[in-house]
């Protein structure tokens, strides 16, 4: 057959050179080299030079972390503090599930995918936050003491400055909900005369403290006319007044005021306010001692106890950094 044969040497060319391409051209990207951790284009990105990368944008705020950790994972072995089984790993089913509850359960593994993590990961870094605040909050609830400064703060928490405890309510014209009504209705902010708008706060404020010294109802004034949107529902009413909202002028004002009596207009940083005593208690901290005793120990721990405990558990170890 002299026509195939006058091909058979065009035909073994073109496979010698269909060869010669396919191993020239990889199927696939060759492996990274050790110590690299990704390849963009031609530029090979070492492992050290993405941890000088992470060490610029984020400094050592994770080995701190890590170090916390260690410390607390320390601490509690020293106090014996084990926690259940299985109970950081329910907790993260649980929050796990609770991210899967919208309309696609699929989501979160695209949300994670996005950020370039993934689902091991997510759930590994869920249990170590869980299973810190588990052993921080154990911690804190066992080294807890009751000093006679603590329990002093928690008293007046909860029974006002000194043990008194008052029930207030009043009634306040803000010059800043002023200037937004007259923003509201098309005035520039610049026209807008701030020591004006006190002027007419207080003026106000005047007008309805004459209407209840001439005996009209204080919730319905407060109702009709305060700018405090969340207390004005109930009549003006103050819940848990400890003393110290609204400054000092404030509590001079009705720290003695007569049960029923409107103070003059108060002055703060909010507006201007009328207010009333509905009612005042007296309560003596020694009577009540133990009970503060035990609401304090077994209060949950506070975001400040958490990083106090972390800052004294530092201060006491000997740690060195690079």
């Amino acid at each position: 057959m002299p026509g195939l044969s006058r091909k058979f040497p065009f035909l073994m060319t073109l496979s010698l050179l269909l060869c010669a391409a396919l191993l020239q051209s990889p199927a696939g990207p060759l492996p990274l080299p050790e110590g690299v951790v990704a390849r963009v284009n031609k530029v090979e990105i070492t492992k050290q030079e993405y941890q000088a990368y992470m060490y610029t944008r984020f400094g050592k705020r994770a080995l701190e972390e890590y170090i916390a950790d260690l410390l607390i994972e320390e601490e509690a072995k020293a106090y014996g503090i084990v926690l259940p089984e299985g109970e950081v790993s329910a907790i993260v089913l649980e929050r796990e599930n609770a991210q899967r509850a919208g309309p696609s359960p699929d989501s979160l593994e695209e949300d994670l995918k996005r950020s370039g993590q993934s689902l091991e990961g997510y759930r590994a870094t869920l249990a170590a936050e869980i299973r810190r605040e588990k052993l921080t909050n154990a911690l804190i609830l066992k080294t807890r003491v009751a000093t006679d400064t603590n329990l002093q703060l928690l008293f007046e928490r909860k029974y006002g400055k000194g043990g008194k405890k008052l029930r207030i309510k009043h009634i306040v014209i803000m010059p800043n909900v002023l200037r937004a009504e007259q923003i509201k209705e098309g005035r520039k902010p610049a026209d807008i005369d701030l020591e004006a708008l006190h002027v007419e706060a207080q003026e106000r404020a005047e007008d309805l403290r004459t209407r209840l010294l001439a005996g009209e109802d204080f919730a319905l004034l407060a109702k009709a006319a305060s700018h405090d949107r969340v207390t004005r529902e109930r009549g003006g009413e103050l819940l848990n007044y400890n003393g110290r909202l609204y400054g000092s002028d404030f509590f001079a004002a009705v720290e003695n005021l007569p049960i029923g009596e409107s103070t003059a207009v108060i002055r703060t940083g909010a507006g201007y306010h009328v207010a009333q005593v509905i009612e005042r208690t007296q309560t003596k901290l020694d009577e009540i001692r133990t009970e503060l005793v035990q609401d304090f120990l077994s209060a949950p721990p506070s975001w400040q106890e958490r990083n106090d405990l972390v800052k004294a558990l530092r201060g006491r170890a000997k740690i060195q950094l690079w």
